[in-house]
């Protein structure tokens, strides 16, 4: 996390500078702004409104590109293997343990002033617990296997 800051600060001293002047004429560092409302912040922490484990720090990184994404295993080619696009969902779900290669970078968009993160490339390492509590439906239902499965050629 600590990583992330460092780049949310460089990102908006590189678009704001070193430091913002407020409407009173005062001068506050940068790395202040964030704290102060000055600047959004690209850390999130309404994590139990998401349903996410009390004290959850996260990012919404995105990208008008589609994101690189591999394994944690080496393919044929002996670099890191390709999740197939049909498998991306799958794999990739909240609270699967990743690697992400994110670019901080600041904005300036009709009065709105912040720092975000775009996301570059994705690597699956493990899986991890589900945080949108989410089940597969074969794990939701009790299978009834006394009873016949239906003919659906019979259905009209």
């Amino acid at each position: 996390l600590s990583a992330l800051k460092a780049a949310a600060i460089e990102a908006a001293r590189a678009k704001f500078g070193a430091s913002i002047k407020l409407g009173n004429g005062k001068i506050v560092p940068i790395e202040n702004a964030f704290d102060l409302d000055l600047l959004r912040t690209p850390f999130r922490t309404d994590a139990l409104k998401k349903g996410y484990p009390e004290g959850t720090v996260y990012i919404n990184a995105r990208s008008d590109q589609k994101p690189g994404a591999v394994f944690s295993y080496a393919g044929p080619d002996g670099k890191p293997a390709n999740v197939p696009p049909d498998q991306i969902a799958d794999v990739f779900y909240p609270g699967a343990k990743v690697k992400a290669s994110v670019t901080a970078y600041g904005y300036d968009t009709e009065g709105n002033k912040g720092v975000t993160f775009a996301i570059n490339n994705i690597q699956f390492i493990e899986n991890g617990e589900r945080l949108d509590n989410r089940v597969a439906a074969e794990n939701e239902f009790v299978a009834d296997l006394s009873q016949k499965p239906a003919d659906l050629d019979a259905i009209v």
